[in-house]
């Protein structure tokens, strides 16, 4: 899990994470700086998930959920 990302949110069928002081909109094969593409956006658990080469991006209430696995 990337602590220094976050999902911020969504909307009209878009994911939202911010990182570096600056927020972006997520699409598959969007490069995230220092992160590389994203791979895959997913709902697991009905939480989002965002997954890059380097690890996940959750929402920061989602992040004790995901410490588990």
């Amino acid at each position: 899990m990337l602590r220094d990302w976050s999902i911020r949110g969504t909307r009209d069928g878009y994911v939202y994470v911010q990182g570096r002081g600056d927020i972006y909109e997520v699409a598959i094969g969007a490069p995230l700086p220092g992160l590389g593409p994203v791979e895959r956006v997913k709902r697991q658990d009905g939480r989002w998930v965002v997954v890059t080469p380097k690890g996940i991006i959750v929402s920061l209430r989602d992040r004790r959920y995901f410490e588990q696995f």
